[in-house]
């Protein structure tokens, strides 16, 4: 065998699959891979290693494959502990390590670029310095196109990444859409371990929630509020943590902070991350204040404004819509009505202000009292309605008793002299009551002027 044609081919076809395929790590571990099934004795090669000069000086090993088993993890040589084996020089080294054999191969131009490492059990005397020589020269080319190429492939695909992540914010004007795109897209678009955005509430003085994605994982709000990191309100560049920090901010008002992080990989940030995440941030700023006008702009427009619940038309037309979804579906749903009892004599009394403070306690015990599913409405000016779907008449009952016990409860509604607020309530059930809601209201209107001739404070259910 000429050992020497023989490197010196395997080097060219080496280099060849560098410059035809990706300039990326997964192109070199792949012209590598083939190396190792061609490479002469290789029955004998316990592993090769392929090191590269890193932006922070480090050499990182992008090719780390043992016994034929190809590993990711990087490992990482200072400039120093190269500089004790190859010494600064571009001459192949042999040596003695740990008990086994070891080729150093090193890469240059006007510096060392990165080195190939051979290891062996034996000192391999078949690998000529001139077979070794030709297939450094050979190899060489295509690692150098890979240098060349690849941080520039990074930079296109990170733009590339920071563009599509800006149209899908900007056209967006739901808040909760922009917030998951921008955690979802810190880990899968700009290609970090991990993501976490800090959300503040309305004042911008406390984080209100926290929203978590990591590599391989879908977005998820945390439960636990983490403190907030001491970074500050400037965004910055962690170097210590591989991270970057952005504040959110729009026309002055502190919205939410980003925190990118490679705290597994130990990968650096991209290059120009940092403004690149900046200028994201201001879009994302900018998108976050118009999806919440929009939002308010909704909520004015289908919320009473005294009391928050739904205004007529919204709950009629969500309440429908459930109702003909259940229905369908042969489940029942109940329609509690409610009527505060003697409320004109607390507007006469007490005045007007007194009333509304009525109004907006009563629902707030109804939002607190009604299952999860529940729609409430605010359908009059003393009269609410609640929509409870699956709920057959003895768990409407219930649900009106349960909005009576806490109107009435030590921490419900106090009238002035310590009179406890009392209500009358009537319940009607679909099917058996109607199939719309305002079959529904109608009988349940019956029911609760039932529950006041009957003496206030009860719940009533429609007879049929």
């Amino acid at each position: 065998m000429n050992v020497e044609r023989t490197l010196a081919t395997m080097g060219y076809r080496m280099a060849d699959l560098l410059y035809d395929g990706e300039a990326s790590d997964e192109t070199l571990r792949r012209a590598f891979q083939t190396m190792w099934t061609q490479f002469p004795y290789a029955a004998r090669i316990q592993q090769v290693s392929c090191f590269i000069l890193d932006v922070d000086g480090m050499y990182r090993s992008v090719v780390d494959i043992q016994n034929g088993q190809l590993y990711l993890e990087s490992n990482y040589m200072s400039e120093d502990q190269v500089a004790s084996v190859l010494g600064g020089h571009q001459d192949i080294v042999r040596r003695h390590r740990s008990g086994r054999y070891e080729i150093w191969i090193p890469v240059t131009s006007d510096k060392l670029l990165g080195f190939v490492t051979i290891a062996a059990q034996s000192t391999l005397p078949e690998l000529t310095l001139a077979a070794l020589t030709a297939f450094q020269q050979t190899i060489s080319l295509g690692i150098r196109h890979y240098l060349t190429y690849r941080p520039l492939k990074e930079r296109l695909s990170f733009l590339q990444s920071l563009t599509d992540l800006s149209r899908l914010i900007t056209v967006s004007d739901n808040t909760e859409a922009i917030l998951l795109n921008l955690v979802r897209a810190g880990v899968n678009l700009l290609g970090f371990d991990r993501a976490t955005l800090f959300v503040f509430n309305t004042e911008g003085t406390s984080i209100e929630r926290t929203i978590y994605a990591a590599v391989g994982s879908a977005p998820i709000e945390l439960h636990q509020t983490p403190p907030l990191p001491p970074f500050g309100d400037e965004p910055m560049e962690l170097p210590n943590l591989e991270a970057v920090w952005v504040p959110i901010t729009a026309h002055g008002q502190r919205l939410a902070a980003l925190l990118l992080d490679n705290v597994y990989s130990l990968d650096r940030p991209p290059q120009d991350a940092l403004q690149a995440v900046i200028e994201l941030g201001t879009q994302v700023g900018l998108a976050l204040q118009k999806s919440r006008l929009i939002e308010t702009l909704n909520e004015k427009a289908t919320k009473d404004d005294l009391t928050g619940l739904h205004r007529v038309d919204y709950f009629y037309d969500s309440a429908n819509a459930q109702l003909a979804r259940h229905t369908s579906l042969g489940i029942p749903c109940s329609l509690i009505m409610l009527d505060i009892d003697s409320f004109k004599e607390i507007n006469d009394s007490h005045g007007h202000p007194a009333g509304d403070a009525v109004l907006v306690q009563t629902a707030q015990i109804i939002r607190r009292t009604i299952p999860s599913n529940a729609i409430a409405g605010r359908i009059g000016g003393d009269e609410f309605v609640v929509l409870a779907p699956g709920a057959n008449a003895a768990v409407g009952e219930a649900v009106g008793k349960a909005i009576l016990h806490a109107l009435a409860s030590p921490s419900g509604v106090l009238l002035p002299g310590g009179r406890p607020l009392t209500a009358s309530i009537g319940v009607a059930v679909s099917p058996s009551d109607g199939v719309t809601v305002s079959e529904l209201i109608q009988a349940a209107d019956k029911a609760m002027y039932y529950s006041k001739r009957c003496g206030k404070a009860r719940v009533s259910v429609a007879k049929r």
